[in-house]
């Protein structure tokens, strides 16, 4: 049975909005290590995006952010 692991990234997107390219950048980088973008959801004045991946999955090669842009 596959096994996964779960990264909720949470980002306010202030009072000029959010830049499409710049999100598309982040979550590039996410699946170079190995994520997948599973849902995402604008919440007021937020992003909200839940990506997975297997456990034991792709090794690090970068310092991940818990943050977007």
């Amino acid at each position: 049975m596959r096994k996964w692991e779960y990264k909720v990234l949470k980002e306010g997107l202030g009072l000029k909005g959010f830049s499409p390219d710049k999100v598309e950048e982040e979550l590039n980088l996410w699946g170079e290590e190995g994520w997948e973008l599973v849902a995402i959801e604008r919440q007021q004045s937020s992003l909200l995006a839940v990506l997975k991946r297997p456990v034991g999955g792709t090794p690090r090669r970068r310092e991940p952010k818990d943050h977007w842009f």
